[in-house]
């Protein structure tokens, strides 16, 4: 059920702010809206939301940061406004557990991931967890909707190289040394087409991490062939070119439909990358 107050929904229609993803969905069903009037509505709030974000470069991403039930465009910082610390990725703390849920759309797009962390501190006075998102200007990506949840918030998005944005998630209190706190965050994207015939869902740690797990779900129009999992010995900047994934490490499809992998620290020593690839018929 849609859980809407009467100033936002005033907001929406006066164009002050415009509605989630899911919010707009919601909306669409609860007026009945028809498959063409869903679309034509859908495409217009993509729209709107490109027109408004003055600060938008040719081939970069809307970046939208969600307030609960609004979503507002991101107000963009170049690494010549912050210092280097403001989009350094490591920090006082250490990874216990790094979950992450995505789901591949029928578009054959990863549309949505859920993010989960608990860290440590190694330092008192954490205050913040940085998370750098790449996006690649020929990536057809447009737009990008980062949604906070629980103990933490965006308050800054910063630009760092062609296609490349740090986001800040601020806790709502400091952390002391040895303090574990968990929280969640989610990302949505919007972009055109992938007809590429595998998608690949990688990750580099900064810092210590104990333990990762990636679950993926895929929509029932773009199913892949198989799912393997894969820890590759290669830098960041050349993966995965001239990487052979091995023809092995193929995973079942789990009861809830999704596939899934936990990696200890024996995969994730430094220098290697872990995650999953698929590859459609």
């Amino acid at each position: 059920m849609i859980k809407v107050s009467q100033a936002t929904l005033y907001n929406y229609l006066n164009g002050t702010t415009l509605p989630p993803v899911d919010t707009l969905d919601d909306l669409l069903s609860v007026l009945q809206a028809t498959p063409t009037e869903r679309k034509e509505l859908q495409e217009l709030r993509d729209d709107l939301a490109v027109r408004r974000n003055l600060r938008r470069g040719p081939g970069q991403p809307v970046i939208e940061v969600a307030h609960g039930d609004e979503v507002e465009i991101a107000n963009i910082e170049g690494t010549h406004e912050v210092s280097p610390e403001d989009y350094n990725l490591a920090g006082p703390f250490e990874i216990i557990e790094l979950d992450e849920h995505i789901d591949v759309d029928e578009l054959r797009n990863t549309s949505r991931v859920l993010f989960r962390r608990t860290i440590r501190a190694t330092a008192p006075g954490l205050r913040r967890f940085l998370y750098a998102f790449e996006c690649p200007p020929d990536s057809g990506l447009r737009r990008v909707v980062v949604d906070p949840r629980g103990t933490v918030r965006v308050p800054r998005v910063i630009r760092v190289g062609e296609g490349s944005y740090v986001f800040h998630l601020e806790f709502a209190d400091a952390l002391a040394v040895d303090e574990a706190h968990s929280f969640e965050f989610a990302i949505t994207t919007v972009e055109n087409r992938n007809r590429e015939p595998r998608g690949i869902y990688g990750k580099r740690q900064f810092v210590t991490t104990r333990v990762v797990r990636l679950s993926v779900g895929f929509s029932p129009k773009a199913h892949p062939h198989r799912v393997r999992w894969f820890a590759a010995p290669f830098p960041i900047g050349h993966f995965p070119d001239g990487y052979s994934f091995p023809e092995g490490n193929v995973l079942p499809q789990g009861e809830d439909g999704r596939y899934s992998n936990t990696f200890d620290q024996d995969a994730l020593a430094p220098e290697r990358i872990v995650g999953l690839v698929w590859d459609y018929e």
